[in-house]
Parts: C-alpha cells; sequence; structure tokens
C-alpha cells in the first residue's frame, strides 16, 4: 500500500459513491490505475463494502443510547436479536460490552433496555443518550491516521 492507496481510501471513505474518474483527476492519474487499485484493496481486504450514511432523524429516530454492558459472552447473542441495536462490539476495562441502539421515542427506549436488563447474561447495563440522533454511520477519516507500513 503507498500514497496513492491512502489517497483513494480516504476519498472513498468521504463519499463511497465518488466516481473513479473523479478520483483519478484529483490525484493526476489514469481512471484504469484507481479501478485497479480499488479492486486490489478489496481483493486484500482492505476496503470490503461501500457504505451509506443514513440520518436516524429522518426515518424516525428520537436519539441514540450508548451501551456499556458487563456480562458474559452470551449477552452479544442477546443484543443481535434486538432491532435498534446497529453496533456491538466486545471491550477490555470496566464493562465488557459496548453497543449502539437508535430508539425512536421514550417508550422505545426504555422497553428495549428493559429487554436486555432481563438477560440472565447481564450483570450490569449504562447508559449515554447521544440527542439528536447522529448520522450513521461515518468513520471519522480526518481523525484516522492512515500510514503505511514499511
Amino acid at each position: 500500500m503507498d500514497e496513492v492507496d491512502l489517497h483513494i481510501i480516504e476519498e472513498l471513505g468521504r463519499d463511497a459513491r465518488t466516481p473513479f474518474r473523479k478520483i483519478a483527476k484529483k490525484l493526476g492519474i489514469s481512471t484504469q490505475t484507481v479501478i485497479k487499485r480499488h479492486d486490489e484493496l478489496k481483493k486484500k481486504g482492505i476496503i470490503r463494502q461501500p457504505s451509506i450514511t443514513i440520518d436516524l432523524n429522518k426515518v424516525g429516530y428520537e436519539g441514540v443510547v450508548h451501551l456499556f454492558i458487563s456480562g458474559s459472552p452470551d449477552t452479544v447473542d442477546g443484543l443481535k436479536k434486538l432491532k435498534n441495536i446497529y453496533f456491538i462490539t466486545r471491550t477490555t476495562g470496566d464493562t465488557d460490552i459496548f453497543a449502539a441502539m437508535a430508539f425512536k421515542n421514550t417508550k422505545d427506549f426504555y422497553e428495549t433496555t428493559c429487554r436486555i436488563k432481563s438477560m440472565p447474561s447481564v450483570k450490569r447495563l449504562e447508559v449515554a443518550i447521544s440527542h439528536p440522533a447522529p448520522v450513521f454511520p461515518r468513520p471519522p477519516l480526518k481523525k484516522i491516521n492512515l500510514q503505511i507500513n514499511p
């Protein structure tokens, strides 16, 4: 991976729909080079899939809850079954799992968090509400320090 690959990743990270022709023009290379590099990045698993950005407010959600959960690994399987959970990861530190959940209203928030607390594998649940709902998913590429491995 070199500087060209990093620039292609950065451009596509801003907008996965950016035409290869536009990226090529910006980088001063041929469209065919961008296509070849993109295909190679996909083949290596560096680029896995394009994504879309969803404004959760515009599709009926009031906010997002960040869930900090202490519990067994079985908790992850239970969380996967809940419709509004859109991100789950195991963590280290004071809690074992972090998850993010979009909610439509306070009733939705309350009922879903009660379902989580009632899971036998959950020992403790802490929540932090983010309001208004953020645009998701949008990786903060400006904060990621992409570097070339020697």
